[in-house]
């Protein structure tokens, strides 16, 4: 073999060599980078990160928009409002903070006052963290409910949510704490055992935090009697004249003598004025209820918002209006007005117009 011809050659071994190197080098380098993509994708879903958990009863606080035009429509004309913020019951928690800040400040511009019904999920956590936000810290107040059923683990968790949320945000924007909502009603527990109850978070409260906040439950009106008043601070009473069958046309006037024979005639020891902590009127199609006198439907609703609140705050009755918005998860087909009390439909759309006198 010539010179010319070993050098070409060993040339050309080099150059199969360098090109099979840099070959494999590329194949390597394409295999990782598969491997890499596919242990990425495998913590994704549709190209979506994987859900991150978040504790219910400890919302992260995130950037929320704060900033909202005043709406003409609405005006501070009701006492308090009773309010239950979406996906806030066990075990469908998922409310988010700006949520809640949108329903505040829509609440803040019709009342300074707001009654809720429990304490999972974080709805007091987020109703408070929505007060913050929005800078009404100095001027809304809130009645917290510890949910009363006959489940022993149910009130132990609410109980517990109650000082961690009071640990949290302390007192100042508490109105009132209600040991259950018509419990007594339900059956689910004995007077003496709610007054129990009342007793012990009372007593917790003042060795904690040193505040006289006052301590009640929530019951229907055929339930307000002495007995309770007894173990109350005050008397809270859901006085609904629908439920009582009373025609919209004497609806506010039966409310104001059932406030004066079943809350004012039984004081308590503590000699505070006792609250109608329900009071309102269905907008269901009056087809969907069997009821011959008390029909629901929204001229109704405007009926009984213009005949009873401008009068009661006239005489600064106290009360929380049943409810802020419909809230949709109480549907049941054969008796829908239970989803149907809101001033404001599922949507948020104001279904009445809303009187214009200021509330005490």
């Amino acid at each position: 073999m010539s010179n010319w011809l070993e050098s070409k050659t060993r040339t050309s071994r080099k150059w199969r060599r360098t090109c099979c190197a840099a070959g494999l080098l590329v194949f390597v380098a394409i295999i990782a980078g598969i491997a890499i993509g596919f242990a990425s994708r495998k913590n994704k879903v549709d190209g979506l990160a994987p859900p991150t958990y978040v504790d219910p009863e400890k919302p992260t606080t995130v950037p929320v928009i704060t900033q909202f035009p005043p709406n003409p429509n609405l005006h501070k004309s009701f006492y308090g409002l009773d309010y239950n913020p979406a996906k806030t019951i066990m075990p469908w928690c998922g409310a988010g903070i700006q949520d809640v800040v949108n329903d505040i400040n829509v609440i803040s511009q019709l009342t300074n006052r707001v009654r809720l019904y429990g304490m999972d999920c974080g709805q007091a956590d987020l109703t408070f963290q929505a007060i913050n936000l929005l800078k009404l810290n100095a001027t809304m107040k809130v009645v917290l409910t510890v949910w009363v059923d006959n489940n022993a683990t149910t009130y132990q968790r609410q109980y517990d949510a109650l000082f961690r949320v009071l640990d949290t945000y302390g007192t100042s924007m508490v109105q009132g704490i209600s040991v259950g909502n018509e419990a007594i009603f339900r059956k689910d527990v004995t007077l003496a055992d709610l007054g129990t109850r009342m007793a012990t978070v009372r007593s917790e409260i003042k060795k904690r935090y040193n505040a006289n906040i006052p301590i009640f439950t929530s019951e229907i009106g055929n339930n307000l009697n002495s007995a309770l008043a007894g173990v109350s601070d005050e008397l809270s009473g859901n006085l609904h004249p629908f439920f009582a069958g009373v025609e919209i046309s004497t609806a506010a006037q039966w409310t104001f003598s059932q406030y004066k024979i079943k809350i004012e005639d039984n004081p308590t020891p503590s000699g505070l004025n006792g609250t109608i902590s329900e009071v309102g009127w269905p907008s269901a199609p009056a087809s969907s209820v069997n009821m011959p006198l008390a029909v629901p439907g929204v001229a109704n609703l405007q009926t009984m918002v213009d005949t009873f609140i401008c009068q009661a705050n006239a005489v600064k009755m106290p009360y929380y209006w049943f409810e802020y918005k419909d809230e949709p998860w109480k549907n049941n087909p054969e008796y829908p007005i239970e989803s149907n009390w809101g001033l404001f439909d599922k949507s948020g759309n104001l279904k009445i117009k809303i009187p214009d006198c200021p509330a005490p």
